[in-house]
């Protein structure tokens, strides 16, 4: 049976490159925790990071960025967006437009399809589209007047609250409640119970899920 790769395209926002290396490596020691699944491969994850010279803001250049770097191959798996801040601007912007175009088969985004988007701390930005879509906050209060115009399928939120740059810095020592995406259905259920967890775990635990549930919906391969 073949495994899925899914692409996780990173747009950072404003600030110095090494916030940004620092929350990659933080992110991906956590889904290197034996506590993860044991069919877990991080192989499942081809990572890209929106350089720092170009402006995250600008749907165009992340756009234009995105389709130079992903190979033929990568364009053929579905997309994550991870983004902060300024970046998740250009990261909203850009999967809209790319779930709006016909694919063909030399396009430069064919059947790059987006599957969720995580938004850090997208306060201000509209947020809808026809993905999930997840929010990371610095605070309760930013994480209770974000959601809009689309409700979020998972959310966490800093509790204590924590500096708007320390959430991207440090996801591991950000501490605060994850609200878990809930299933789809007619019927009415009860709200769970918000887990306490690190930002990191969060983000380890709901990638994970994102990539199961692409597996349930991928065609078995025979080898």
């Amino acid at each position: 049976m073949s495994r899925t790769t899914l692409n996780l395209l990173i747009c950072p926002g404003i600030h110095p490159p090494d916030l940004t290396q620092s929350f990659l490596s933080q992110v991906q020691g956590q889904l290197r925790q034996p506590t993860n699944p044991a069919n877990f491969n991080s192989a499942i994850f081809s990572w890209h990071v929106l350089p720092e010279h170009l402006p995250p803001y600008s749907p165009q250049q992340v756009s234009e960025y995105f389709e130079a770097t992903l190979s033929r191959e990568d364009k053929g798996n579905p997309v994550v967006w991870i983004a902060f801040s300024a970046g998740v601007v250009g990261a909203i912007a850009t999967a809209r437009t790319w779930q709006r175009q016909t694919p063909t088969p030399s396009g430069p985004t064919a059947a790059c399809r987006t599957v969720a988007l995580i938004a850090f701390d997208g306060w201000g930005v509209p947020l809808a589209g026809d993905f999930p879509i997840d929010r990371f906050s610095h605070d309760r209060f930013t994480a209770q007047t974000s959601e809009w115009p689309q409700q979020s399928a998972g959310r966490f939120y800093a509790e204590p609250a924590v500096e708007h740059l320390d959430l991207w810095r440090s996801p591991q020592t950000v501490k605060g409640l994850w609200h878990e995406p809930q299933p789809q259905s007619t019927q009415p259920h009860p709200s769970p119970i918000p887990a306490p967890m690190t930002a990191a775990e969060a983000l380890a635990t709901r990638l994970l899920q994102i990539y199961s549930d692409v597996q349930k919906t991928t065609p078995s391969v025979s080898l």
